[in-house]
């Protein structure tokens, strides 16, 4: 029996420009077009669409590190250009620029390793590359 190729998230990696996050937990992106709809009277009671301006969003998680200093690097309101791995060998990827747009973190006094995520909203077009 053949074992499927699929990807698995626990290859996944984030580069700020040329710097990788090597605390990073998770990434995600969402990539969406503005669809417009209508109802034209010879659709015979169906819209219709058209997709409009694509724009992104998405987050990626680290954990805070006094050793990983990347992190240190950027705050809310920069503009950097971002990668995002699927795999090692960067076959699949998403790569284009974002301005971050909040950081979120806290304390939980049980004593857990301690997380900061970064939230981004892309601005211009992102490359998608091995799907």
């Amino acid at each position: 029996m053949t074992c499927p190729n699929g990807l698995s998230g626990q290859d996944g990696r984030v580069l700020v420009g040329s710097c990788n996050l090597s605390e990073l937990t998770a990434w995600d992106l969402d990539i969406d077009a503005n669809v417009q709809q209508w109802f034209p009277a010879s659709a015979g009671g169906w819209a219709k669409a058209i997709a409009g301006p694509k724009s992104g969003s998405g987050s990626f998680t680290v954990a805070v590190s006094d050793e990983d200093t990347t992190q240190e690097n950027f705050s809310e309101g920069d503009c950097v250009t971002l990668y995002l791995y699927h795999n090692t060998d960067g076959s699949v990827q998403h790569s284009g620029s974002a301005v971050i747009s909040g950081v979120s973190t806290g304390a939980d006094l049980s004593g857990p390793v301690q997380m900061m995520t970064y939230r981004f909203t892309t601005t211009g077009a992102w490359t998608h590359t091995g799907f």
